[in-house]
């Protein structure tokens, strides 16, 4: 996809944007690919984009290596086993802001494991968990 080549040969971003374009599991692949040479990612953003625990699963390793990422929106996605590794691929992040994983399908012992991983986001200001599959009680363990 061109618009993958486009974003694997612009080192210079610093934000990216990709809200509400249906990547799918395929999609999240191929974006994960092309991010490997954004180094100096600040912002990524992709909301509503029908991102699987798959997707995800692709996503992780990158994510890991993106030390200076400040925000991660993964609001709106088909995730539901696949939070914890997210927030475990984040921790090497020592900037970490804010993240969304608001709306999507996390049950409460994958909640309860991704808010475990929490603890090492020392800077996170913003929090959105909203939406999913969990009890109410799953919300007591923030």
């Amino acid at each position: 996809c061109l618009f993958f080549e486009v974003v694997a040969s612009s080192c210079s971003i610093t934000s990216l944007d990709v809200y509400d374009n249906m990547l799918g599991r395929d999609g999240a692949k191929q974006l994960a690919e092309a991010l490997q040479h954004l180094t100096q990612l600040v912002h990524l953003e992709l909301g509503c984009n029908h991102i699987t625990d798959e997707g995800a699963q692709h996503l992780a390793p990158v994510l890991f290596t993106m030390t200076v990422l400040q925000h991660l929106g993964l609001n709106n996605n088909n995730l539901a086993h696949a939070s914890p590794e997210v927030v475990a691929a984040l921790q090497r992040s020592t900037r970490m802001r804010s993240l969304h994983l608001g709306r999507n399908r996390i049950g409460d012992q994958d909640m309860s494991a991704t808010v475990a991983g929490l603890v090492s986001l020392s800077c996170l200001t913003s929090l959105d968990l909203g939406a999913n599959r969990c009890a109410h009680a799953t919300a007591f363990i923030l």
